[in-house]
């Protein structure tokens, strides 16, 4: 079993009328087309057995835009920042393509990684937009195994206020007694894990240098036993622990990405509430 630690996940290392018959004629007809559209519509998620690597469906993404008032509603939520995480106004600027940078550094085995995803996920779409993301499950023979998640594993995101870099550095299953290797960090990406992130755990975000993570802002626990459509449903109306735990994230993941992209977009970032989260947000 990959080392666990609380608040983070396991080290990088471990890798018209008509007559009757015309009538008749045109329902069947109308039914028939109605089951091929439902038939050629693709499934806003996998539902029972884990599809790892099948393609985020637009429906999925669409609900994961949350509306702006149930963001409001929750606010901070459940979401409780991790060791280590906070401002760091010292630190050098971390940029791409002449906009902030958010790194992430994780793997598709880890299930703290795969709790965080929602609330990036969900955080990010509100300055930007996915396209390639994949659904997967953590690891079957870790803690919280099987959560379901997402993986960034050659998945793109645009956005006019910043640039999304993803790092998955392993897979789910093992290969040899590890997991099999998927990215590895660059000789600079590595440079931050050892500065801000010694153990090596993950997940690691590193906000434009200015605000450092290391671990998830809730318990991978509250999404046990659910599916893909459940965790979606519940976060998208704020609703339970499930809702209160990823959208508080999302809000905090939000408030730290306004303080690193100049405030921007305004609709988003002077929010009364993701204003009040910013000033919270620790100093490391």
């Amino acid at each position: 079993m990959a080392k666990q630690r609380k608040g983070s996940a396991a080290p990088v290392k471990a890798r018209p009328a008509m007559g009757p018959w015309i009538v008749v004629a045109g329902v069947v007809a109308v039914v028939a087309i109605l089951a091929v559209v439902k038939l050629s519509e693709p499934s806003p998620a996998p539902t029972g057995a884990a599809r790892d690597g099948q393609a985020v469906s637009s429906q999925m993404l669409a609900a994961l835009r949350v509306p702006r008032a149930v963001l409001a509603g929750v606010g901070k939520g459940g979401a409780a920042f991790p060791s280590g995480a906070g401002i760091r106004p010292q630190a050098a600027a971390l940029t791409s393509g002449g906009k902030p940078e958010m790194l992430y550094i994780g793997g598709d085995f880890c299930p703290y990684c795969a709790a965080e995803r929602w609330a990036l996920v969900v955080a990010l779409s509100r300055f930007g937009s996915f396209s390639s993301l994949r659904y997967m499950t953590s690891s079957a023979s870790d803690v919280y195994p099987s959560t379901p998640t997402f993986t960034f594993y050659k998945a793109a995101y645009s956005s006019p206020y910043l640039t999304f870099v993803g790092v998955e550095t392993a897979g789910n299953r093992m290969v040899g007694g590890q997991y099999q290797p998927l990215q590895s960090p660059t000789a600079g990406q590595q440079a931050l894990l050892k500065k801000y992130d010694p153990n090596g755990s993950i997940p690691f975000l590193d906000l434009g240098g200015r605000f450092v993570q290391v671990g998830a802002n809730y318990d991978p626990g509250v999404l046990k036993g659910l599916g893909w459509r459940q965790i979606a449903a519940q976060a998208r109306e704020g609703k339970g622990s499930v809702g209160q735990d990823i959208l508080g994230s999302a809000n905090v993941l939000t408030a730290a990405i306004c303080a690193t992209d100049g405030q921007r977009p305004a609709q988003v970032c002077k929010a009364s509430y993701v204003q009040n989260l910013e000033a919270a947000l620790p100093r490391g």
